[in-house]
């Protein structure tokens, strides 16, 4: 069916649609709705402030039937499958040649983290981790910092019997 007006025609500005009478305001669909003489319907749509033909739900069961696909459950939700890592190739070999993928055990090794502990001999008997932790920061440097308590890593060996071996 030709409709008698094209959709330019139809009045843009929410301001006009009450003197149209073709325009009505649907309370259930919070719409505006326009219906021409020959019945075809269309909805304002506020954002692009524009007619647009409504759905219509003979037309729409038609459309999916068309489309509908024998076997399968429209109303079943769809299992979404994980996507597979396409496969790193080392030597700019492809996939139709003897490619080697690349593993996490044929990265480089990390270097071994250097060993920045200090071992000091020959301290007095009766020097404390205060008085050790003073002189060798303002002369050799920063001390490291215990995580947990932020005190200085700063040890002090005993013997057994708990006599300190300087």
């Amino acid at each position: 069916m030709e409709s008698t007006h094209s959709i330019n025609s139809f009045p843009n500005n929410p301001q006009e649609f009450d003197s149209d009478e073709r325009i009505s305001f649907s309370k259930l669909d919070k719409k505006f709705i326009l219906v021409q003489d020959d019945g075809t319907e269309y909805e304002f749509d506020e954002s692009l402030k524009k007619w647009r033909p409504t759905v219509d739900e003979a037309l729409l069961e038609a459309q999916q039937a068309a489309y509908r696909v024998a076997g399968v459950d429209e109303n079943e939700p769809v299992d979404i499958k994980l996507k597979k890592r396409k496969t790193e190739y080392v030597n700019g070999e492809g996939e139709g040649g003897r490619a080697s993928k690349i593993s996490k055990t044929s990265r480089a090794p990390l270097p071994p983290r250097p060993n920045t502990a200090v071992y000091v001999t020959g301290l007095p008997s009766d020097a404390t981790i205060e008085e050790v932790h003073a002189l060798f920061s303002r002369k050799c440097g920063v001390i490291a910092e215990e995580i947990d308590s932020g005190k200085p890593r700063i040890k002090l060996y005993t013997d057994e019997n708990g006599i300190f071996k300087g």
